[in-house]
């Protein structure tokens, strides 16, 4: 008998040993889950679902759990099980990796861009770095050189920016960063030129409208981005130019265990007012601005996550006539913007039992801008505050998603409120793996607008797996936007000469693209076709009498067509991506008549190619790049109805020596104006104020900058 008892209790032993336990391992980076990350231990492999969660069962005792993704640093991580369950995270840094290799954010997920059905289109790795060095203190290099966008300048005296996606008004481009709305719900709330890249990993643009994913203010595409994350790294860099430019950045990561990091910068530039043409005009405005960010990244044990973004910028920006100079009429005008602007951010996620994830995103902003044209001066206060929440959950092969949100908008002139709304929001998406070679992505969105009522927003992507390397995409959505006082002829005259608001009607559009993409040998290719149709798009007509600028909807509809053709070319040395756009743009003549007319400053031909040429070795690096532009409409200009093609002409040179990088640019290297084509001060004010045509071309000419980059782990503290 007790013998027999000996031997049970070296049986129950030897099963309590040997009885399987569960592993649980979480996947992300930055805080975000990764999915489809290869997680392996002993013998055994399995693959994170939607929320990044992976399961094991283990035999007790040690174990080497390794992780893997394509376009990520592999991890590997030690874990001692007993007979119980056991939870651990694993943190992938991004490596530089072909396109194919890069993860995406912006359909409200982390997934790989070919496994992706929404087009979304990414400028990482190389790019950023060429563009950084190119102009450090704006973005307008980095958006203006991928297919579809156009930068449009807004003012000819302060140098105010904004985009154009696929022929689209400009306050249809939603900008985020880092998934958040930290510059507003709507385009009239930032300016490119406010924006330095000094901390940007990489840029993600989903064209068409977005308003199903993102809201009313997306109703021409979104623009996500996507800043560094922690490390031990830092970089210094300073910049000057041949027109009395200069700049400074520095920025500094550090994980400071594994569960908080770390991220900061902060920037100086300033740039003299310069009349490039000597006209009397200043074509390059008079800037002075500072600005800081730190971020901060806090991770737990059992998977979940914190990120926290805070930002404040000031900025005094001048131009107008030179100094000395006088307008036609023998007045001194000049226009100011002093800009003051704050935010906050916030998004967490935790795990909720075997799929879930709960994800917490906030945002708050304030922007102040004291402006001045000639002697009328106007104080505009805008602010956003947002929150949402959201719960994800992987049900076979559906990757479920649903929640809602809150967003109030309020802006004021001279203390005086032109809008105080607040937006509810419910939403719902649906990730379906049909098949390895077929799935969609289905999305709905309804918002209720105190002034412009309940409106639905559907989006359905679908994505077909052609021959190994290969995809195509086919994608349609309907969209809204809730107008604003902050149209684009706005900017050049001041929100006070603006009437009309209070009688609007929301803008509507829908939206179908095709795309193909893929890669074969060193060669990557993408071609879309496009097409869009506008309702009751806002127009903004002078009027002489008042010199107000009237807002209306109009009853004729806009319409955007065409086709996108981008290549890449990979093989070391030499780095090579070219790019053409077609687009067909039609917009309504004026709200008083039911006429259309072309789309001003949407050329119908646009295209470009940057070849780059890197020696590992001698740590040489060397970008050649050229774009054209073609013809495009002009709108209320007395001496073209159209713009001159032209073609800009740039080129950059990097030396490494060790941690050090010395770069030399040249911009406009054939120094194409504007000006050279026509004149650009008018011959006498207009009623509304403007005292110039609006700019369709270059202003500044040829410009040439040297500067210093230095990186390393111990600079920057």
């Amino acid at each position: 008998m007790k013998s027999l008892i000996v031997l049970c209790a070296c049986a129950a032993v030897a099963a309590a040993q040997t009885t399987p336990a569960r592993v649980s391992v979480r996947v992300s980076s930055a805080g975000l889950p990764l999915a489809h990350a290869i997680v392996r231990a002993a013998d055994r492999a399995a693959e994170t679902n939607a929320v990044g969660l992976a399961r094991l069962s283990l035999d007790a005792g040690r174990h080497r759990v390794r992780v893997t993704l394509l376009g990520y640093a592999p991890e590997s991580t030690t874990v001692d099980l007993g007979t119980r369950d056991t939870v651990i995270a694993v943190e992938l840094s991004p490596i530089a990796a072909e396109l194919s290799g890069i993860v995406v954010t912006s359909a409200r997920g982390a997934q790989r861009i070919e496994s992706e059905p929404l087009r979304v289109e990414v400028l990482a790795g190389e790019d950023v770095a060429e563009k950084t060095e190119m102009r450090p203190n704006d973005m307008r290099n980095f958006l203006a050189e991928m297919a579809g966008i156009r930068v449009q300048q807004l003012s000819a005296a302060t140098g105010a920016a904004s985009v154009r996606m696929q022929g689209l008004r400009p306050r249809y481009t939603l900008l985020l960063a880092d998934g958040l709305p930290l510059y507003g719900s709507s385009s009239g709330g930032f300016d490119l030129l406010q924006l330095p890249p000094a901390d940007l990993r990489q840029i993600e643009v989903v064209k068409g409208p977005a308003s199903a994913l993102y809201g009313p203010s997306a109703l021409g595409g979104m623009i996500n981005l996507v800043s560094k994350r922690p490390g031990h790294e830092s970089d210094l860099l300073v910049h000057g130019t041949s027109e009395r430019g200069a700049n400074a950045f520095g920025w500094t990561s550090r994980r400071i265990s594994d569960a908080f990091g770390y991220t900061a910068v902060v920037g100086a530039h300033s740039q003299e007012m310069r009349d490039m043409d000597g006209d009397g005009w200043v074509d390059l405005p008079e800037v002075r601005r500072v600005e800081a960010r730190p971020r901060f990244f806090r991770d737990w044990p059992g998977g979940h996550s914190l990120f926290v973004t805070v930002g404040g910028t000031a900025e005094n920006r001048e131009g107008g006539f030179a100094p000395g100079r006088r307008a036609p009429d023998g007045t001194r005008y000049l226009e100011t913007v002093n800009t003051r602007r704050g935010d906050l951010g916030v998004v967490g996620h935790r795990l909720v039992g075997s799929h879930g994830l709960l994800q917490l995103r906030a945002a708050g902003n304030v922007d102040d801008k004291h402006r001045t044209y000639g002697t009328a001066p106007e104080n505009v206060r805008r602010s956003t505050g947002f929150g949402e929440l959201s719960f994800s959950n992987a049900l076979g092969a559906h990757d479920l998603l649903g929640g809602g949100a809150v967003e109030r908008e309020a802006a004021s002139l001279d203390a005086v409120a032109l809008d105080d709304f607040t937006t509810t929001s419910a939403f719902a998406q649906d990730a379906w793996h049909i098949t390895p070679a077929w799935s969609t992505t289905t999305s709905a969105r309804v918002d209720h607008h105190p002034k412009f009522g309940t409106l639905f927003s559907p989006r359905l992507s679908l994505l077909r797996q052609l021959t190994r390397g290969w995809t195509a995409r086919v994608s349609g959505t309907r969209g809204f936007y809730a107008p604003t006082p902050f149209v684009e002829e706005v900017e050049a005259v001041g929100v006070r000469r603006a009437t009309g608001f209070d009688a609007l009607r929301a803008e509507t559009a829908e939206y179908g693209a095709v795309d193909v993409s893929g890669h074969t040998g060193p060669v990557e290719l993408n071609g879309t076709l496009f097409a869009s149709r506008v309702h009751h798009q806002v127009i903004a007509e002078p009027d002489d009498i008042t010199g107000r600028m009237v807002l209306a909807n109009a009853a004729a509809e806009a319409t955007s067509r065409g086709a996108e053709l981008f290549a890449v070319y990979d093989r070391e040395p030499l780095f090579v991506t070219a790019l053409y756009t077609y687009t067909d743009a039609i917009e309504p003549a004026g709200f008083r008549t039911s006429a259309t007319h072309q789309a001003p400053y949407v050329p119908r031909h646009t295209g470009g190619i940057d070849v780059t040429w890197e020696d590992d070795d001698s740590g040489t690096w060397i970008a050649v790049e050229a774009f054209y532009t073609g013809t495009q409409s002009l709108d209320r200009d007395p001496y073209r109805a159209a713009g001159h093609p032209y073609t800009t002409l740039g080129i950059l040179a990097t030396q490494r020596i060790g941690r050090y990088k010395l770069f030399a640019n040249v911009e406009n290297l054939g120094n194409v104006r504007q000006t050279r084509y026509a004149p650009l001060i008018l011959p006498s004010q207009r009623n509304t104020g403007e005292w110039t045509t609006n700019v369709w071309g270059p202003l500044e000419g040829r410009v040439f900058s040297v500067g210093l980059r230095v990186s390393g782990g111990e600079l920057v503290r």
